[in-house]
This record gives C-alpha cells, structure tokens and sequence, in this order.
C-alpha cells in the first residue's frame, strides 16, 4: 500500500476532476457525474500530514479511484 499525504491526495483528485465546495479544519471534495450522481470525499485540510495506511483505502473507494489513480 502506497502512503501519501492528504496534500498530494488533493491533487488526485483535482486531477479527477473533483472541485473543493467546502473548508474548514476538513475540505469537502465534490465531483458530479453525467448521471446526476455526486461522489463527496472529505479530507483533513492539513495538507503536510500523512494520510494513514488504514484511511487510505477508504479515501480511494469514496473518490471511485484506485491505488494506481495515486500515480
């Protein structure tokens, strides 16, 4: 399992094409498909801290990635 922190997981998902609605101490990433339906991942807005190998996964199913999104 790869490790990143929630700083270069931003640019995944920037790079999916999610757009940030939302700050605070936790950023609201949002990205609406063709059908109407969203998919919402919330990420710590630390952008230096290390995601943790357990939440990591979860993270990547709530975006619909995979670990080789990660690059």
């Amino acid at each position: 399992m790869r490790t990143c922190n929630y700083g270069q997981f931003e640019k995944v998902l920037r790079k999916a094409g999610f757009l940030r609605t939302r700050t605070g101490q936790h950023n609201l990433w949002e990205r609406i498909a063709l059908d109407g339906s969203a998919r919402r991942v919330i990420v710590h807005a630390k952008p230096l801290r290390r995601i943790p190998a357990q939440v990591l996964p979860r993270l990547l199913q709530h975006a619909g990635l995979t670990e080789n999104d990660l690059g």
